[in-house]
């Protein structure tokens, strides 16, 4: 019970975004969402999947102590290309017992 009480809560926030591409390029459709995650006491792996119709977009985690994501920090973002692909990256410094909300973004 003791390492359960420990480890950091979580909180799956599902963050779907749908987005068209302007005329000048090739009217793909994009698609990211927010998978699991596993934590520790001080780190998470945040996971999610993406397709980005084709085209190069750069991905990264958003992630805070809120709901509303005042005060976020970003993990790094990267650059990829492809369809239904996994993409997931590795968080620390977080504090033991605090809830956190996170979601995948991206711009391209």
């Amino acid at each position: 019970m003791k390492n359960i009480i420990q480890k950091l809560t979580f909180v799956f926030v599902l963050c779907a975004v749908f987005a068209m591409f302007g005329a000048s390029q090739a009217q793909a459709a994009v698609k990211l969402q927010t998978g699991s995650y596993t934590a520790t006491t001080t780190t998470a792996t945040l996971n999610g999947t993406y397709s980005t119709g084709g085209l190069s977009m750069d991905v990264w985690f958003e992630y805070a102590d809120n709901s509303a994501f005042f005060g976020s920090k970003d993990t790094a973002h990267e650059t990829v290309t492809g369809v239904n692909l996994s993409y997931s990256k590795s968080i620390s410094g977080l504090t033991s017992g605090k809830r956190y909300y996170y979601r995948i973004m991206g711009e391209g």
